[in-house]
């Protein structure tokens, strides 16, 4: 299974650490296309960090990835259209 880092920020960090959150939206561009569109169909391992310091914290999930429109109060716009990583299965590491 291949796994895909990402980073994010801490709203949407504690939305899904504390099971509100089981989506994250990832802009249509080239950068993810040649990331996401791989993984089209199959799941895959995800880390999604809180930050670029060595001791952040991480989030690990399994996914899958589809194109759609997400919700607002997960941070979409109305009518744009995203990468949607479902999330399942999550782990919060937190290092001390």
């Amino acid at each position: 299974m291949q796994t895909l880092r990402l980073t994010i920020k801490r709203r949407w960090f504690d939305m899904i650490e504390c099971g509100g959150k089981t989506e994250e939206y990832r802009e249509i561009k080239p950068y993810y296309e040649r990331r996401l569109l791989p993984l089209s169909g199959e799941r895959f391992t995800v880390i999604l960090r809180n930050g670029y310091r060595e001791n952040a914290p991480t989030i690990t999930a399994t996914a899958t990835v589809r194109v759609g429109e997400g919700r607002q109060e997960w941070g979409a716009e109305k009518g744009k259209k995203y990468y949607i990583l479902t999330l399942n299965d999550v782990k919060v590491s937190r290092v001390v």
